[in-house]
């Protein structure tokens, strides 16, 4: 759980509220995180993936309670993600197995038909006693000054956290990057470029110059 320990990648917005909160922070907070709690995949069913909020302290709590919600000024949860993946090599060497115990109780290999019932089976028994992979990324949000921390280092994650949370608290996130606060502000276009102190000053012209020098030099040569 890096956001109360440890370090890790993070990625930094502005909460935007799209409508009016409720004056009950606590209470809002936690029916926005049941609405949208995690509920584990049903090996009954074809999906294989599931994601929904837990516990920031306990991955397979869905109580929110404002108590292991909210801490001081800041909203805490987790974004779980569990995915149950039946290994390919497994499922072949099973139905490689089948079809060989098929074809010499029956004198001949099963039929492409036969082969894809018997593969489905195959998936689903073994389906039914995989355990999912569990993946949980943290999230902060500093309810006074707005600022939202997505602890999450993958790109296509981070966005889809974003939404997720969006959708969950009825917000827009904006980015904390330099372009994209300049752009906020309407800063000049260049206003993000380097200095001339930054590089130097007339140190980097003249570095620049003998530079491009030296290489005429070198090309006579």
């Amino acid at each position: 759980m890096p956001v109360l320990r440890g370090s890790v990648t993070f990625s930094r917005f502005r909460a935007d509220p799209q409508g009016e909160r409720a004056k009950d922070v606590k209470r809002w907070a936690q029916r926005s995180l049941l609405r949208h709690a995690f509920e584990p995949i049903d090996k009954k069913e074809d999906d294989d993936r599931a994601a929904g909020w837990v516990e920031v302290e306990r991955n397979d709590r869905t109580e929110f309670t404002p108590s292991r919600v909210i801490f001081g000024e800041y909203l805490l949860a987790s974004y779980r993600v569990d995915r149950l993946r039946v290994p390919g090599p497994v499922v072949r060497a099973e139905l490689d197995a089948w079809a060989e115990q098929y074809e010499a109780e029956n004198a001949g290999p099963p039929k492409r038909s036969e082969r894809r019932n018997q593969k489905a089976e195959i998936t689903f028994k073994l389906r039914q006693r995989a355990f999912p992979v569990t993946r949980t990324y943290d999230v902060s949000w500093n309810l006074t000054t707005q600022e939202v921390g997505l602890w999450v280092a993958s790109a296509g994650l981070v966005e889809e956290l974003m939404v997720f949370m969006e959708e969950t608290f009825e917000i827009r996130l904006l980015p904390m990057t330099p372009g994209a606060i300049a752009e906020s502000l309407d800063a000049p276009a260049g206003v993000l470029l380097p200095t001339a102190a930054l590089l130097g000053g007339d140190l980097a012209g003249e570095v620049g110059s003998r530079a491009t020098s030296d290489a005429r030099e070198r090309s006579r040569a």
